[in-house]
């Protein structure tokens, strides 16, 4: 017996498995190309290796797992074994690589290095700021991982907080601000360094060992010469990367314009 659709009613995850040539199958073998399972439905394929638990094949035992397509999961996944993807896996939609990444566009304007503040108004997206006096504002709208007092963080957009209470944000026109592509590894924020030199900060984030910083060398019209914008893991500061920028072989300042940096921390 075969069929084109078939809608199950009484689901019992042990009843459904997937055939040797992608097509369901039921205990009875019946064949069918797709199948309609209402929701609520948990624990929809159960899976183990080497493959799919039933009648599948002669005396039973199943083959490896043939299943293609799309899935969504909501809630956990529980994988004895091995899983092996052929494509991409997306978390929070990112892509799951074999590290963690922060990727920008980093710009310094040659400000003057002075700390200035604000209590009110909208933040400038890309510069860091840190918290000061108090801790009952409310910025987790623009970046901040939280509210406490002394906690830094670089703006991800240009909105007003939602409270700045009685707190205050302290920023410097001389550090570096980013357009941030992507983070997955948390909390960073930049410093003045002195001239041409920067520093990339986190809460000891630069696993010693698995950190690596990719830099950039670009051709620097205004002084006609090459420029290199590169970074440098200082070994056992987990909380620190060194960032410089030099151009025709001084360190300078007022040269870095979306220019590209990535952080990456493998896991």
């Amino acid at each position: 017996m075969s069929c084109n659709n078939v809608q199950i009613l009484n689901f019992n995850h042990n009843i459904v498995e997937v055939g040797p040539d992608n097509k369901i199958v039921i205990t009875d073998q019946v064949k069918c190309n797709s199948i309609t399972i209402p929701q609520p439905v948990t624990n929809i394929l159960q899976v183990n290796s080497p493959g799919p638990q039933g009648p599948v094949g002669a005396g039973g035992g199943g083959s490896t797992f043939p299943y293609t397509g799309n899935a969504v999961i909501t809630g956990s996944l529980v994988v004895t074994g091995s899983l092996n993807i052929t494509g991409s896996l997306k978390q929070n939609g990112y892509e799951v690589k074999p590290y963690k990444v922060f990727s920008a566009l980093v710009t310094q304007e040659n400000g003057s290095n002075s700390n200035q503040t604000q209590y009110s108004g909208p933040v400038t997206k890309g510069v860091t700021y840190l918290i000061i006096d108090n801790s009952d504002g409310d910025f987790s709208n623009v970046g901040a991982p939280n509210n406490d007092r002394n906690t830094y963080f670089i703006a991800t957009n240009s909105d007003v907080p939602n409270s700045y209470g009685s707190a205050r944000l302290q920023y410097n026109a001389a550090v570096p601000t980013a357009i941030v592509l992507e983070n997955t590894i948390g909390n960073v924020w930049f410093n003045y360094g002195g001239q041409g030199t920067y520093e990339l900060n986190s809460d000891n984030l630069f696993t010693d060992g698995k950190t690596m910083v990719i830099g950039s060398t670009f051709y620097q019209y205004q002084l006609d010469t090459i420029a290199t914008f590169s970074g440098r893991y200082q070994r056992g500061v987990e909380n620190t990367i060194l960032l410089q920028l030099f151009a025709g072989g001084t360190l300078r300042d007022g040269y870095l314009y979306y220019t590209p940096l990535e952080i990456r921390v493998y896991n």
